[in-house]
């Protein structure tokens, strides 16, 4: 038997739109699945909006107008069911914000998939700064009251 040697491991250059889409977008469609259900909450409600800032992030030459507008839908039907359920405690989607949020979704997921990786990354540190800056402002608004 023939004695093997070190193993040596191997640089792959992957091309440019290359990443793990499964754990990407898994998360948005599963939140889409929970839309009109019981069990739609604040937590599938933050994986759809942060898909949709994420798009409206990426350049409107890369991705298209037509997902940036679809996106800015996305958001304000978000905060629309975000200030219903600050007023009754619950997260309740009607019939109208729900068919708003099916048929702009996939557009805008669809936007997320075929974006770069740069851009991709350059959204999403975008986004987290955006998220750290009104997590900020929430606690300064509360030390004031």
């Amino acid at each position: 038997m023939r004695k093997r040697g070190a193993h040596i491991k191997h640089v792959a250059a992957l091309p440019g739109r290359a990443r793990d889409c499964v754990s990407l977008e898994t998360e948005h469609y599963i939140a889409l699945q929970f839309l009109g259900t019981d069990n739609f909450g604040r937590d599938q409600v933050a994986s759809i909006g942060a898909a949709a800032y994420m798009v409206r992030e990426i350049p409107r030459s890369r991705i298209g107008d037509v997902a940036h507008r679809h996106a800015a839908a996305v958001i304000r039907t978000l905060n629309e069911i975000m200030d219903i359920a600050d007023r009754t405690g619950r997260v309740e989607v009607n019939t109208t914000r729900e068919a708003a949020l099916r048929a702009s979704c996939p557009i805008v997921f669809r936007a997320l998939e075929g974006a770069r990786n740069s851009d991709i990354a350059r959204a999403s540190l975008a986004v987290l700064a955006m998220q750290r800056r009104m997590v900020a402002q929430a606690q300064v608004m509360g030390a004031k009251s």
